[in-house]
């Protein structure tokens, strides 16, 4: 018997599985791996390495399982959303630019170039 066992690489949970030796095997997603999604990134594939440099499978590919694997999971970073502030009606504008789902406190006139 060998196992599978799926690395949440900066996500949270796990999962291992255990299969027959020289059977195919359907690669699983991270919600089917009991894998949190990692806040602010977007999951991309398995890699059998933790930097993803070597092996990758998508979710629902099929491998030939002939020895113990671990499936570290790989994170793209979402990239930044902008803030716009609409002085509407008033002189100025402001923006910034923010991480997703990081906690983000809404500036008062004061604190932007924006004139009521």
């Amino acid at each position: 018997m060998f196992t599978i066992t799926y690395h949440p690489g900066g996500g949270t949970g796990s999962a291992v599985d255990t299969v027959l030796p020289d059977t195919s095997y359907v690669v699983k997603s991270p919600t089917d791996a009991n894998i949190a999604y990692y806040p602010g990134y977007t999951f991309t594939n398995w890699n059998t390495v933790p930097d993803g440099s070597d092996v990758s499978y998508l979710p629902g590919d099929s491998v030939t399982v002939t020895a113990d694997m671990t499936l570290y999971a790989q994170w793209q970073a979402l990239p930044d959303v902008l803030v716009t502030y609409n002085a509407n009606g008033g002189a100025g504008s402001a923006s910034d630019s923010v991480q997703p789902y990081t906690v983000y406190t809404i500036k008062s006139a004061e604190q932007t170039d924006i004139d009521l």
